[in-house]
């Protein structure tokens, strides 16, 4: 009987580490309430060496809303590292312009009713389903997702980001919360956001890598975004890029802080999504053999 009991005990035990729901090997896909009569679909790769114990890579499409190619460009690096790929998309039908999916809102001061706030809610669907025990997640984004992931950092710095890239960026929301600043203010500045400074001092902290491509010099691009306030960040990516990360060293040395972000120029390269996947990935896990 006690021998019984034991065999119980153990299979108990092992029953209860399992995931509670272990995604397939492979490609799958599972619907998410994003917000109240928006239902995203989310993308993801499992490889067969995912554990308990292994990363989870948010991987965040551009204005095409191509979730799915980029969720195949992850595939290699997920089965080399064991890393859970997972790529929401935010589709045109339920976000149609490009800013309703990198900004996702116009009260800035409801930071959590938007977009950006979406991945920290998945990330504790995913947690659930796999049983991950990791207490925070890498996150990816070139170009549209590139502003998606540099305004979760800056935007919502109470997140479990811990590394996040942004590469190629069409233009940035900038570091600043000063009210005497002659930067305009949101979408396009921190300045008037509630509680701009402490958001800062807390987004310093987090783990930003700024990728840009020192050949992304083409200001007639059809995808890059042309007005008075983005122009004065420069008048293409590579220039808006460094002037956005200067502004946020600067910031940083004002504030008195230090700052956990990078600056990542990859020579050679211009607006190439696929090519900034693979420096991304040696950047957060090192390179493919």
């Amino acid at each position: 009987m006690k021998r019984h009991s034991s065999l119980l005990a153990t299979w108990l035990l092992c029953f209860a580490s399992l995931p509670a729901i272990a995604y397939p090997v492979g490609k799958s896909a599972f619907m998410f309430e994003a917000s109240p009569h928006r239902n995203i679909e989310v993308l993801v790769y499992q490889p067969k060496n995912f554990g308990p114990n292994s990363p989870i890579q948010f991987v965040m499409h551009g204005i095409s809303r191509n979730a799915d190619v980029n969720r195949q460009r992850w595939i290699e690096i997920a089965d080399r590292h064991g890393v859970l790929i997972v790529a929401p998309k935010f589709s045109k039908h339920l976000y149609k312009h490009a800013t309703d999916y990198t900004l996702g809102g116009k009260d800035f001061s409801k930071v959590s009713e938007m977009t950006i706030a979406v991945v920290e809610k998945l990330f504790d669907r995913v947690k659930k389903d796999t049983g991950n025990l990791n207490a925070g997640y890498r996150i990816y984004g070139h170009s549209a997702g590139a502003q998606f992931v540099e305004r979760l950092v800056l935007l919502f710095p109470d997140n479990r980001v811990e590394a996040a890239v942004a590469a190629n960026a069409g233009w940035y929301t900038l570091p600043e919360w000063r009210a005497t600043s002659s930067l305009p203010g949101m979408p396009y500045s921190t300045k008037d956001l509630p509680g701009a400074e402490a958001r800062l001092r807390q987004a310093f902290g987090r783990h930003l890598i700024i990728m840009l491509g020192d050949k992304d010099i083409d200001p007639n691009h059809m995808q890059l975004e042309h007005g008075a306030e983005v122009d004065q960040q420069g008048v293409e990516r590579f220039s808006r890029g460094k002037h956005f990360f200067a502004m946020a060293e600067a910031a940083a040395r004002t504030l008195g802080v230090k700052s956990s972000w990078e600056l990542k120029i990859e020579p050679g390269v211009d607006h190439d999504g696929k090519r900034m996947t693979v420096l991304a990935a040696e950047l957060l896990y090192g390179k493919m053999p």
